[in-house]
């Protein structure tokens, strides 16, 4: 995107669910986001973690709850996220190591 608002390009979408909260990995291979059902903000989210190289995702989280809010390590060997699993908000953090392979 240039500062005018030209050269916009879309990345990520989902025909079907909200696709919200990027962050970027800290060498720019990766983004990581939360999808969700649009208007929803009660419903379920899950992480997921889109490769640019490639362009698939990978679904990160598949629990029930909500889960938001992924932010990288500063080494983006691990991925940190909110969530709602064991009824109060807690953060969760998870290895970004399958990302490698």
């Amino acid at each position: 995107l240039k500062i005018d608002g030209t050269e916009l390009t879309q990345i990520i979408s989902d025909t079907e669910l909200d696709c919200i909260s990027p962050a970027a990995s800290p060498d720019g291979r990766h983004i990581a986001y939360v999808k969700q059902k649009p208007g929803k903000s009660e419903s379920t989210r899950d992480v997921f973690v889109f490769a640019l190289e490639s362009g698939l995702s990978q679904q990160l989280t598949t629990n029930i709850s909500r889960d938001d809010m992924p932010q990288w390590s500063e080494t983006g060997d691990a991925l940190f996220f909110r969530s709602t699993r064991g009824v109060s908000w807690n953060i969760w953090k998870v290895s970004t190591k399958f990302l490698e392979e």
